[in-house]
């Protein structure tokens, strides 16, 4: 199934949306919550197009967003058995977390 399929999870306060094109890897984020000011939004994509794991590269806009609350996306993976996508993401004074997106 090669259709756009939509992920979302909460982390700290935050909720991520994420709409995925799983043909091109490509995803629109949307992340809204207190911690990141409201909404930011932006696209990213998996930097190895050959595997569904991996860095993420972000447009400049989402990237320089988050930098400017010193949070960054250290990688993703999408799991077609369990349905959903997994983030791994660096917060200031949690560290690194995971969350789970599962698909809507």
């Amino acid at each position: 199934d090669c259709a756009p399929a939509t992920f979302q999870g909460h982390l700290l306060g935050v909720t991520a949306t994420v709409r995925v094109d799983l043909q091109s890897r490509r995803a629109d984020i949307l992340l809204r919550g207190v911690p990141v000011g409201g909404r930011v939004e932006g696209s990213g994509w998996l930097t190895n197009n050959e595997f569904e794991h991996g860095g993420v590269q972000l447009d400049d806009d989402l990237q320089k967003a988050l930098a400017r609350r010193f949070v960054s996306i250290e990688g993703a993976a999408l799991d077609r058995a369990k349905n959903v996508v997994i983030v791994n993401v660096s917060v200031p004074i949690f560290g690194v977390q995971s969350i789970e997106l599962t698909r809507i």
